[in-house]
C-alpha cells in the first residue's frame, strides 16, 4: 500500500477511531437521509442474503419448480465487526462529496469467504439510497472492478441480487424515497465473456434458440431473485421460455417463472447503470 490507501489494521495513529466518527456521522440529527440510507441498505442486504439460498437463487431450478415468491428473512441474521467497521470507516467520504477522506482508498484484507462482498455491497447499496433519497437524480452510482474477468462474471451474480433488492424495495414502498427511476445494473467484460453490442446480443440469442441445447452465452445463467433459468435446458418452441428480450436497441433479462414479480425484469445493457461491473481491463461509463 503507499499513500492514500489504508489497510484492514488499526494501528495507532492511522484509521485508530475512524469507525466511531463514522457512528456519529451516521446519527447525525443535521442529515436524516444518512440514517434512512442505511436502513434501506440493511434491509436490501437482508433480502439479498435470503434470495441468495439454495432455494432461491442459490441454486439454479427449471421454470416449472415450485419456488417462494415473497420467503420469509432470517430475523436472527447479524453482521461481523469487520463488516460495520469497514462501512463507518467509509461513511464520511461517502456522504460528504467534499470530505477529504474521498482521496483515501479504504482495502478490506480478510480471508476467502469472510463476507468481503457483503460488506462492500453494504456500502453500494447505502450509496445508491443516498443518492435517490438526496434527490440528485440518476447515473452511474457505483463501479466495481476486479482483475480477473472471471472473477466478475462470479461476483455479478451476488450484486444483480441486491440490485433486485433495491428495486423491489423501490416498488412496493414509494414512500421510501427511491424515486420513479429503475435501480439497473450493467456490465462490461469484453466481447470474448458477452455481446457488447445489442446487435450482437440479438445474433447470439437468435442462435440459442435454434440450438437443441442452449448454452449460458449472457453471463447470467438463472434470475438472480429466485434462481429460475434464463434459457431452458433443451430447444423450446415456448417463447416464454426463455428469459430474455434482444432487440437491436434494447436487451433485457426477465425471469421465466409464471409468477415472477416485475422486479426480476430489468436491462442489462443499460446506457447508464446505477452500478456498474467489469474487469480492469476495461472500462465502463455513459454511452
Amino acid at each position: 500500500m503507499g499513500p492514500g490507501s489504508r489497510g484492514g489494521d488499526p494501528r495507532p495513529g492511522t484509521q485508530s477511531g475512524h469507525p466511531h466518527r463514522g457512528r456519529r456521522t451516521l446519527c447525525d440529527p443535521d442529515r436524516p437521509e444518512l440514517l434512512d440510507a442505511f436502513r434501506i441498505a440493511q434491509r436490501a442486504m437482508l433480502l439479498q442474503m435470503r434470495h441468495s439460498a439454495p432455494d432461491q437463487a442459490g441454486q439454479r431450478r427449471h421454470r416449472a419448480d415450485t419456488v417462494a415468491l415473497d420467503p420469509p428473512v432470517c430475523p436472527e441474521a447479524t453482521w461481523r465487526p469487520f463488516q460495520l467497521a469497514f462501512f463507518l470507516l467509509a461513511l464520511d467520504g461517502v456522504a460528504d462529496p467534499g470530505h477529504r477522506e474521498r482521496e483515501t482508498t479504504d482495502l478490506i484484507w480478510f480471508p476467502t469467504g469472510g463476507g468481503k462482498t457483503e460488506a462492500y455491497l453494504l456500502l453500494a447499496a447505502f450509496t445508491i439510497a443516498l443518492r435517490r433519497i438526496r434527490g440528485e437524480g440518476g447515473g452511474t452510482t457505483v463501479l466495481s472492478r476486479y482483475t480477473l474477468s472471471l472473477l466478475t462474471t462470479q461476483q455479478f451474480q451476488r450484486a444483480a441480487t441486491t440490485i433486485c433488492a433495491l428495486e423491489h424495495l423501490r416498488r412496493t414502498e414509494p414512500g421510501l424515497g427511491l424515486g420513479g427511476e429503475p435501480i439497473t445494473i450493467g456490465l462490461w467484460v469484453g466481447d470474448t465473456t458477452t455481446p457488447n453490442k445489442f446487435q450482437a446480443a440479438k445474433d447470439a440469442f437468435d442462435e440459442q434458440r435454434e440450438a437443441s441445447h442452449p448454452e449460458d452465452v449472457f453471463i447470467l445463467d438463472r434470475c438472480p431473485w429466485c434462481g429460475t433459468r434464463i434459457l431452458p435446458p433443451t430447444r423450446s418452441s415456448v417463447r416464454s421460455d426463455y428469459g430474455v428480450r434482444a432487440e437491436t436497441d434494447e436487451f433485457t433479462f426477465y425471469c421465466t417463472l409464471t409468477s415472477a414479480p416485475s422486479t426480476t425484469s430489468y436491462p442489462l445493457f443499460d446506457w447508464c447503470p446505477r452500478r456498474g461491473q467489469g474487469a480492469v481491463d476495461r472500462s465502463l461509463g455513459r454511452g
